[in-house]
């Protein structure tokens, strides 16, 4: 199963963590982003910490990777399909 994500209304994150969130929504790893990007995995990790912030999702939370899909998608800024 493919999932795709699709950022459709980016208030609040800058154009790159609107990109890291499309592929962690996707189901994509730190490493995979990074590459997918041309940044270093370290500058993914940066970006995810701000995107939790953004979403008010706490990066201590056992799964902040889920939290934020499910926040953004409950915010209206992914769309996911599969």
């Amino acid at each position: 199963m493919k999932i795709k994500a699709k950022l459709v209304n980016n208030e609040v994150l800058t154009a790159r963590e609107g990109e890291v969130l499309e592929l962690i929504c996707s189901a994509k790893n730190d490493k995979t982003i990074a590459r997918m990007l041309g940044i270093s995995a370290k500058m993914v990790e940066a970006h995810s910490s701000r995107i939790y912030e953004k979403l008010n999702v706490r990066n201590a939370e056992t799964n902040a990777r889920c939290a934020a899909i499910s926040a953004s998608v409950a915010r209206g800024i992914v769309r996911i399909s599969i």
